[in-house]
């Protein structure tokens, strides 16, 4: 049954990148709409995850890092001007405001 569910797998993948060669603007307007629905889910969890945690030290970093990325998926849902240099962007973006949230917990840890 596994076997059946990665060939079923491996031939959407193929029919899928097909389609992006064909397709090189369709496939960064789909690309930049899953990641933005990436960060609307990310900052949503990282803003429930500092209301809830409202005792840690840092708290507040958490809860404006979450705010940050909801902002970025609302920019990167509406605006596909130039793609290719936005989607650079919003993944910088994303990933340093990652960063900053993986160093601020790691200091929350510090006794």
């Amino acid at each position: 049954m596994a076997r059946l569910g990665r060939v079923a797998l491996a031939i959407a993948f193929g029919i899928i990148s097909i389609l992006a060669f064909v397709h090189p603007g369709d496939s960064f307007e789909a690309l930049a709409t899953i990641f933005a629905f990436y960060l609307l889910f990310r900052g949503v969890f990282d803003i429930v995850v500092a209301l809830v945690g409202r005792e840690r030290p840092l708290w507040w970093l958490t809860l404006v890092l979450g705010s940050v990325q909801i902002l970025l998926a609302f920019w990167a849902a509406g605006d596909f001007g130039h793609k290719a240099f936005l989607l650079v962007v919003w993944v910088g973006a994303s990933a340093l405001a990652h960063g900053v949230l993986q160093i601020a917990r790691a200091f929350e840890l510090r006794p």
